[in-house]
């Protein structure tokens, strides 16, 4: 019984082995490769920003396991660094496609139309993230950009608030609150979202410009102030803010990790069988 069991196991290592030589690219050099392979060349050319190259080399992956819905979005990541996003939107609305579930996408989806100024089309992207808990504190803070680009204060202001619940306490955010909450008109607010940024991040540039500035507007005859926040508000010319985005890309999913798990199993499995190969010819000698 333990005879069959180990040819059965060293059967079926050979047969996944010669399958994923089969599944896999070659190389110029006539060499295949694996989809795990391809991935981790991919990144390593994405990481010294050989973005065109990344695409390459993942787009083969991609033609492996036209399923994988990571590998799309890495794609489309890549794109995005070359600035296509066109193409880059192509690939993250694929991603959603194969795994609706995906949160990555969504919220690498919201990037590329938060860079085109597609304020709606961030936000919706953005909701989806949150909904499916990606990273929450950091999709918080770029829902609230997109908001802010939709001139929609209240809506910014509370995803703000979201972003630093979640621990995205960053000096940005509470810059971004400052700004939402003087461009409501609401000073005194204002005045301490900047406070609070001058204690997390003390270098933070204007940020010494903004607090005289919120100084200044509470001296003044209320007014003066609600003059200068309706035209404040008027303004279609008001800097746009920098998103955040991770430039990392994520592992390619459950394959690699598997073909681990069976490759220490297979090892294991020779090792016991040499052993017992080992004590029958000491047994016979």
């Amino acid at each position: 019984m333990n005879k069959t069991f180990l040819r059965v196991c060293v059967s079926l290592i050979f047969v996944l082995f010669v399958t994923s030589l089969g599944g896999g690219s070659s190389d110029p050099n006539g060499e295949a490769k694996t989809g795990a392979q391809l991935y981790a060349e991919g990144t390593k050319l994405f990481n010294q920003s050989r973005y065109q190259d990344a695409v390459t080399v993942w787009l083969k992956q991609f033609s492996l396991d036209p399923n994988n819905a990571n590998i799309a979005n890495n794609i489309g990541i890549a794109y995005r660094r070359l600035g296509q996003h066109d193409t880059a939107i192509e690939f993250y609305k694929r991603a959603i496609e194969l795994d609706p579930q995906f949160g990555h996408a969504y919220y690498s989806l919201g990037l590329a139309h938060y860079d085109r100024n597609e304020y709606e089309e961030a936000k919706n992207a953005f909701l989806g993230a949150v909904r499916l808990n990606y990273r929450t504190g950091v999709s918080y803070y770029n829902l609230g950009l997109a908001y802010h680009g939709l001139k929609d204060y209240l809506n910014a202001e509370a995803s703000y608030l979201k972003a630093i619940q979640f621990a995205y306490n960053l000096g940005g955010t509470y810059y971004n609150l400052g700004l939402t909450y003087f461009e409501q008109g609401d000073y005194n607010k204002a005045l301490a979202a900047f406070k609070e940024v001058k204690k997390v991040d003390p270098k933070t540039p204007g940020i010494d410009f903004q607090i005289k500035r919120c100084n200044q507007f509470l001296e003044k005859p209320l007014a003066d102030r609600i003059a200068f926040w309706k035209e404040w508000k008027a303004d279609p010319d008001q800097p746009k803010r920098p998103s955040m985005e991770n430039g990392k890309t994520t592992p390619e999913g459950w394959h690699f990790p598997i073909l681990c798990i069976i490759f220490v199993i297979g090892i294991g499995v020779i090792a016991l069988f040499i052993s017992k190969m080992a004590k029958k010819v000491s047994q016979r000698s």
